[in-house]
């Protein structure tokens, strides 16, 4: 009996310093969330991508209301007007060089982060691309960089592959599934 009372004992110990530890770690880690709308001046509720630069500003794609960008401290906003190609954004890609790449329903916006410093007066000059440029299909879904820095994009018509930022723009652009990619 005294044997089993000590194997109690040191079990109600031992659950009750795991308690405690486990208790105390719960209670220290707390997140704090920030919660902003159209009031605080994003473009659009309803967000499909969402990157960050590598200036550390937030970059937010909307399903119709354009692209807004969050500095820590306000929104600015960008649409069609602004030189998009499209209001309806479905994905956001910074490739290896920082610049963005705004894959929409209509193809494919483009901004060099070398010609475009947030945080000034200057209006950013976004480069399009689309069917006409080579691209298998407007409707854009998604993108990624390969290991030899290729940029590859996901349409309804297949994958297309960027030639180059390099490339001449009268030139075709991307290879396609169509073209025989």
């Amino acid at each position: 009996m005294v044997f089993l009372m000590s194997i109690i004992r040191r079990l109600v110990t031992t659950l009750f310093i795991l308690c405690v530890i486990f208790n105390g770690i719960a209670v220290s880690q707390s997140y704090q969330f920030n919660n902003y709308s159209i009031e605080d001046g994003l473009a659009q509720l309803e967000i499909g991508s969402i990157c960050q630069d590598k200036f550390s500003n937030i970059w937010f794609g909307t399903n119709g209301g354009g692209l807004s960008v969050f500095d820590g401290l306000k929104f600015t906003n960008f649409t069609k007007e602004d030189g998009l190609i499209s209001d309806k954004i479905n994905f956001l890609f910074i490739d290896k060089d920082g610049d963005l790449w705004i894959c929409t329903d209509k193809g494919i916006s483009f901004l060099n982060s070398q010609l475009f410093e947030f945080g000034n007066d200057i209006k950013p000059s976004f480069i399009n691309y689309s069917t006409s440029s080579g691209l298998a299909d407007e409707m854009v879904w998604c993108a990624m960089q390969d290991k030899d820095d290729f940029l590859w994009f996901g349409t309804n018509d297949g994958l297309s592959k960027f030639k180059s930022k390099k490339t001449k723009s009268g030139d075709n652009l991307f290879y396609n599934t169509k073209l025989g990619l």
